[in-house]
C-alpha cells in the first residue's frame, strides 16, 4: 500500500516527497471477500482515496473500474462490457476506463465512457468535475 500512496502522491501533488499530512486512508469495500481483493476495483479505490484527500467529491454519477499499476499506469480488466452494464443497472452515467478499452466500448456503451492511461489523468478529471 505504501508504494500506491506514493504514486497517488505523486499524481495529487506532483511530488514523491508529499506526504498525505501523516493521515492514514483506509478502503473498504461492499461485497463478498472475493471482490475486495478484485483488480478491477483498483482504480475506483485510488479516486475515492484522492477525493478524500482533495477534499474533493467524486461526481455523481461517476464509477471507475481498471486496474492500478505499480507506476500509476492504468491496466485493463476482464469482462469490461459485464462490468460497465451493471454500472450503467446500477445507476451511474460515466465511468473512467482503462484508454486501451476506450475505442472498442464506445460504439457499445450508453455511458460517457472516459478513457484514462493513468492516475494523473483519472484525478485530472476528477478535479474538473468531470
Amino acid at each position: 500500500m505504501a508504494l500506491v500512496t506514493k504514486t497517488i502522491c505523486c499524481a495529487v501533488c506532483g511530488s514523491s516527497d508529499v506526504a498525505f499530512d501523516g493521515k492514514t486512508y483506509h478502503c473498504a469495500s461492499c461485497g463478498t471477500d472475493s471482490e475486495v481483493g478484485m483488480p478491477a476495483a483498483d482504480l475506483a479505490a485510488v479516486v475515492a482515496i484522492a477525493s478524500s484527500y482533495l477534499d474533493k467529491p467524486v461526481p455523481n454519477g461517476m464509477a471507475a473500474v481498471g486496474e492500478v499499476g505499480l507506476s500509476g499506469e492504468i491496466r485493463s480488466v476482464s469482462h469490461m462490457e459485464q462490468r460497465l452494464s451493471e454500472v450503467k443497472r446500477l445507476g451511474f452515467t460515466q465511468c473512467i476506463i482503462p484508454a486501451h478499452h476506450a475505442v472498442d466500448l464506445r460504439a457499445r456503451s450508453t455511458l460517457e465512457l472516459l478513457p484514462v492511461r493513468n492516475i494523473s489523468e483519472a484525478l485530472r478529471l476528477l478535479a474538473r468535475g468531470q
